[in-house]
């Protein structure tokens, strides 16, 4: 494989990569939408889900933590964004972009203020990875008995194919 053959599989993969988070964003803001509520700041709510999962994630060790650090902090900001568009009938474009812009410089913030400067761990010390079990969860209606993984099973991200099934799903 050529130079050129690896840069763009890993352009193409990471495309797919922020494809899956921007469209399961797209597909929580067709239900808001439908509820009557515009939130432009989706991305926001996205960048401090991240970053509450990743800080969670590191302080404990634990994959699974992660993950509920990353659901209540989107939850939180979901949350403030309820609170003043339909309490306070506010506004929803200028909530949605203040939102964004809040979370945007409050992520790079607290991301250079806890983590910019840590020194470099030790190959295999702190944080411990503990592994999540492998297993795989078959799609009916599917040729082949096509399953899916967790992204974190095996350490590896899944590959592009395993990303466009669960988008169609």
């Amino acid at each position: 494989m050529s130079g050129l053959e690896m840069i763009l599989t890993g352009a193409l993969d990471a495309a797919i990569g922020y494809a899956l988070v921007v469209g399961l964003a797209a597909v929580g803001e067709m239900v808001t939408e439908r509820a009557g509520l515009l939130n432009i700041g989706l991305e926001g709510v996205v960048l401090m889900g991240s970053f509450g999962g990743f800080a969670l994630a590191y302080a404990t060790g634990l994959p699974w933590m992660g993950l509920v650090g990353g659901l209540v902090c989107g939850g939180l900001f979901g949350l403030i964004m309820a609170v003043w568009s339909v309490t306070l009938k506010t506004e929803q474009v200028i909530n949605g972009l203040l939102l964004f812009m809040v979370a945007t410089g409050l992520s790079s913030m607290l991301y250079k203020q806890w983590f910019m400067f840590l020194p470099e761990p030790p190959q295999g010390s702190y944080p411990p990875q503990r592994a999540l079990p492998h297993f795989s969860v078959p799609i009916p209606g599917t040729k082949d008995n096509t399953t899916v993984e967790p992204t974190l099973a095996n350490g590896n991200r899944p590959f592009p194919e395993k990303r466009r099934i669960i988008v169609r799903a």
